[in-house]
């Protein structure tokens, strides 16, 4: 295996594991232990979902594309 699968393969591990340690701390934190602000985090979920959803609309409808060879 040479050093970008390797590499790869790392990114995706560590990318995995936080992904399952933030939803356990999640639903130990909020859906469990406090479940009053479970209201307030909720809301800050989806305000956060319509601003990427929004912004990633944005981008996906620019007519300029990159205009340098660099990306």
């Amino acid at each position: 295996m040479d050093a970008r699968k390797l590499t790869g393969l790392a990114g995706i591990l560590v990318i995995s594991i936080t992904a399952v340690l933030a939803l356990w701390s999640f639903v130990d934190g909020i859906l469990v232990g406090a479940p009053d602000s479970l209201l307030a985090t909720l809301a800050t979920l989806v305000v956060t979902v319509l601003f990427v959803a929004g912004a990633a609309a944005q981008g996906v409808g620019s007519s300029r594309g990159v205009e340098t060879s660099y990306w």
